[in-house]
Parts: structure tokens; sequence; C-alpha cells
């Protein structure tokens, strides 16, 4: 799950290109998403269901680790500079990583997909939206979805890099994974179980909490750390922990009441899986080929923030038991 996670954030983007291949990769960048994505996962499936108005929360505290961690919502990064902020936050790194990226794709996405490979259970399909389960149901939807979800993947690639080193850092990146994967259904038949089953316990969760805590004292006292905000930032930086604390505890005691439904996902075949790894290969390089990051970055980064406030409303909302939708 740690390395899914890993590779969809950090290798599809191009921020870490060789994430599997560099000391940097297994000691910096892998632990973070690894430890976020299990302590977060946990809590979600412990303590509630994995509906989306609770994997979205939980998924936007994962990407708060831009703040002590990186910096960047403090203005570590260089693409930050000199844009909008709110009281030393920044708010285009806000709403592009914690209400989107990382919050949908390096959580939600990833951890759909782990369980869907690496398990036996389909649940947080299962728990997703009616107009969700029925497009994973339907053979024809899922196969259109599947495909436009591989050109979307391929064109988030934001790294300056020539379209050779983008291809064989992604190859090279989803040959680790694939590899992974058939060690794991192979020879340990972990498959054969749940995703319920196989994420930390309650001393499990203690274990990974402890050290998802390390990780933070670390990071946050060594990497970027002129970056460090004032008192002012870092209490409103609080405000929104505790606000997203408070969102994730209400959804998660609503989202026991959820009802579940069965869904059976599509056969896919190598044919079309081959064509997807095409289409998401050929759109990222041919991306970067023609010089169209710019362009493609603006347009994405602005409809995915509008998908990330949607959401975030939308779970807020059910928090405090104003909207509730199936």
């Amino acid at each position: 799950m740690g390395m899914v996670s890993t590779f969809f954030a950090e290798v599809i983007s191009g921020s870490t290109p060789f994430a599997f291949f560099t000391p940097v990769g297994w000691l910096v960048v892998f632990p973070i998403y690894l430890l976020h994505i299990l302590f977060l996962g946990s809590i979600v499936f412990r303590y509630g269901r994995p509906v989306i108005y609770v994997l979205y929360p939980a998924g936007m505290l994962f990407g708060m680790y831009e703040t002590y961690i990186t910096k960047v919502i403090w203005g570590s990064a260089d693409w930050a500079h000199g844009t909008a902020s709110v009281g030393g936050i920044y708010i285009f790194p806000f709403l592009l990583l914690v209400l989107f990226f990382h919050s949908f794709i390096s959580f939600i996405l990833s951890l759909t997909v782990s369980e869907v490979l690496l398990t036996s259970s389909r649940d947080i399909l299962s728990y997703m939206p009616s107009r969700v389960r029925r497009i994973v149901s339907e053979e024809p939807l899922f196969r259109r979805s599947l495909l436009f979800g591989a050109l979307c993947l391929g064109l988030l690639w934001v790294a300056s890099t020539p379209w050779t080193v983008t291809l064989l850092s992604e190859v090279s990146g989803m040959a680790v994974i694939i590899i992974s994967i058939s060690l794991w259904r192979g020879l340990l038949h972990g498959n054969r179980h749940g995703i319920a089953e196989l994420l930390p316990k309650r001393r499990g969760m203690v274990i990974t909490g402890m050290l998802l805590l390390f990780v933070y004292l670390l990071f946050g006292a060594y990497m970027n750390s002129r970056y460090m905000p004032g008192p002012s930032t870092q209490f409103l930086t609080w405000l929104i922990y505790l606000l997203l604390f408070f969102i994730l505890y209400r959804n998660l005691r609503i989202s026991c009441n959820q009802e579940k439904k069965k869904v059976r996902l599509p056969d896919i075949d190598r044919r079309f899986l081959l064509l997807l790894i095409s289409v998401f290969l050929l759109s990222s390089a041919l991306k970067v080929a023609f010089g169209l990051g710019t362009i493609l970055f603006v347009f994405l980064s602005l409809s995915m923030s509008i998908l990330g406030i949607y959401l975030f409303l939308e779970a807020m909302l059910k928090a405090f038991g104003i909207w509730i939708t199936s």
C-alpha cells in the first residue's frame, strides 16, 4: 500500500521520479506515504465505514503533511512563491495538494487500488455513491472510465524532464509495483484476506502512530527548517487540523449506519491492461515532448481544486448534519 501510494503521488507526478531506486526515495519519501496510508486507513476501517465523506477528510489530513514535513503550504516550494496567501498559508498549494492531490490521489485512489489488487474485499467501492457503483459495475462504463483515468494520470506529470526520462521513470516504477504485487498475490497469497484484516489493529495503530509522530518531529525540525512559520501561521494551521479532525470524527460516527452495497468488478483482460498502460505512458510522454506542461497543469489544477472544494464542503456539511447525499 505504501508503494502504491508513493507511485501515484511521487512517480506519476515526477516529484520523485525514481522513488524506488534512490536512498532518499526509500528513507524519506516512502515512509511518509506508508505511515500515512496505514494509519489513516486503519482509522477509517476500525472506527467507521469507508464512505467518501469519511475518506475525504482523512485524505486531507494526509495532505496536511505538506505543512510540518515539507512546508510547501508555508511557501517552501519555488512554484508557490509570489502566489496569494492567507495568514502565511499559501492558497494555491493548499487547494491543489490538500484539497485534491493527496486527499484523492495519495489516499483515496491509492487505498482503493490497493484493496482491489492486494486483497479479496471490495469494501471501498461497495460504500461509494450509487453513480460510482454503477460505473464500476457496468463493463462498458468501467472500461471507458479506466481509459479516461489513465489519460488523466498521465497528464499529471509536472517535472521538467525530457520525455525519455519521463518514460523511464514510469516504466521502472510500474515494473517495481507489478513485481511486488505479483509476489504478494503469488508467493504470499496475501490477496486471500480482506483489507480490514490486513490493516493494523489497535497495537499496530499505536506503533504506526508513534512512527508517524517521529517522522513529523524529525522532518519538521530538519527539512526546509527556514520555512517554519511564526506562531500566528501555526495557530491557523492547527485550526485547520482541528476542523478536519472534527469532520473526520463526526463522519466516522455517522458512517457506522451506512448500508453496504455489493459490487462486482468486470474482468479486465491482458490486452485491455496493456492498452491502459499505453494510454498512461503516451499521454505523459507527449505532454512533456510537446511542452504542454503549463497549459495542462493550470487546467488540471483548476479542475482538481474545484472538485476538492466540492468534496470538502460535502464532508463538512455532512458532519454538521446539513447535507446528506447518497
